[in-house]
């Protein structure tokens, strides 16, 4: 993965300055084999490099979006939540670096779950806050 499909997923983004709002959907993964870049099939068996060959920097920014929240949800979510919210996003994110959480439907979950309670969170004002 690292040596030969990420560089080649990346491979993939456009030229100059436009990599930066990605390749668009269906640039990467099984619509490729339906296109014109069928010679280019990248299976994108990163959930974080999915969503940068997609999206590019929004995409990063979404995927890293429950890591950037978690000062936000310390704040503002009940013990349990907080407990609860930093192992599935540690167990996430540690597991979804490398692997395709597309394919695994606890992984989706869970990191459906991190990006609902840090929107959540986010909307949510901390103390000292005006509301």
């Amino acid at each position: 993965r690292f040596t030969q499909m990420w560089p080649r997923a990346f491979g993939l983004l456009p030229d100059g300055w436009l990599m930066v709002l990605g390749a668009g959907i269906g640039s990467i993964g099984t619509p490729q084999e339906y296109g014109s870049s069928a010679h280019l099939l990248n299976a994108a068996d990163s959930l974080a490099v999915y969503l940068i060959v997609i999206f590019g920097v929004p995409g990063a920014l979404y995927y890293l979006l429950p890591a950037l929240a978690q000062n936000r949800v310390v704040a503002t979510q009940p013990d349990d939540v907080r407990q609860a919210y930093t192992g599935l996003m540690l167990v996430t994110f540690g597991y979804g670096m490398s692997i395709s959480m597309l394919e695994e439907g606890f992984f989706a979950v869970a990191f459906g779950l991190c990006c609902g309670i840090a929107a959540s969170a986010m909307a949510r004002p901390t103390a000292g806050e005006d509301t």
